[in-house]
Parts: C-alpha cells; structure tokens; sequence
C-alpha cells in the first residue's frame, strides 16, 4: 500500500489543527481580557468552520487508512458535540485560565 498520500493528508491535518489552536488561543485570551497573538478577525467564528475541516479531513484519511470503527466514533462524536451545543462550543475557565474546547480537544488526540 502506498502511504504517501496518507502522509500528506497528516501533513495537512497538522497544519489545519495547528490553525485552529491559534484560533482557540485568541479566544482563550480575549476570556481572559489579554491581547492575543493573533490574525483571527473573529476567532469564535473562524474555530468551527477549522474543526469542520479536519473533521471532514480525518473521514478520509481514517477510511483510507481502514480504519473504520475509528471513523465511526468520530463520526458520533462529532453528532454528540453538535448536539451539545455545536462545534463553536467553548468554556473558559477563570481559575486555570484555559479555554476548553471539547471537539478541538478530541481531534488534537486522534490526530496524535
């Protein structure tokens, strides 16, 4: 089985999650009332449509990579946190000043 593109799609991946925690950065620092470093005009709104796209990302890669009971969990996953207040869903935590964001938190894991 040729791998190279299954190794370019991580390579994307990476790039695309590595995006999304810069916008969950900016969010975290606007909670926390610091300037961010950061491009993100509205990072509340840019940070879904990133985890979209690493969503849609990993279906393929974990399909190519027969992977699918993985697939499949993701995929329920992902309806669980759409439900539970959509892929945007935030919480800041004043005490440990962290800015929790369940589906970017799942998707950094399986991409690990």
């Amino acid at each position: 089985m040729d791998t190279s593109p299954l190794k370019m799609a991580l390579s994307d991946l990476e790039r695309d999650l590595e995006r999304a925690r810069e916008a969950r950065y900016q969010i975290e620092c606007e909670e926390a009332g610091r300037t961010a470093k950061g491009g993100w005009e509205e990072p509340a709104a840019v940070l879904p449509s990133l985890l979209n796209v690493v969503f849609e990302t990993l279906l393929v890669v974990l399909e190519a990579a027969d992977l699918g009971q993985t697939r499949q969990r993701l995929v329920e996953k992902w309806g669980a946190f759409e439900k539970d207040g959509g892929i945007g869903k935030t919480h800041y935590d004043q005490q440990y000043d962290y800015l929790e964001s369940k589906p970017f938190d799942y998707v950094d894991q399986l991409v690990s």
